[in-house]
């Protein structure tokens, strides 16, 4: 289960830097917010999509965690 926080952590402030970084690139620039949005969103989405999956892999990769986290019998989804 730690290693599962840690992850998340890690893919969670990866994002956080990226998301920062354009912010930063919004304020210096010159050009009014809409014009980014409007020339930049796909490209945004484009560079955030590989963090998502990367996280989700990530997580996945271990099956017992994942049932251990869903299906848990203190939660009464799976009975042991």
């Amino acid at each position: 289960m730690k290693t599962i926080k840690v992850i998340l952590r890690t893919s969670l402030v990866i994002l956080v830097i990226i998301v920062a970084g354009f912010i930063a690139v919004y304020l210096i620039t010159p050009y009014p917010l809409e014009w980014h949005m409007k020339y930049s969103t796909d490209r945004l989405v484009f560079q955030l999509y590989p963090v998502f999956i990367f996280g989700l892999m990530l997580f996945t990769r271990d099956v017992s965690s994942i049932k251990k986290l869903f299906f848990s019998p203190s939660i009464g989804i799976m009975k042991s």
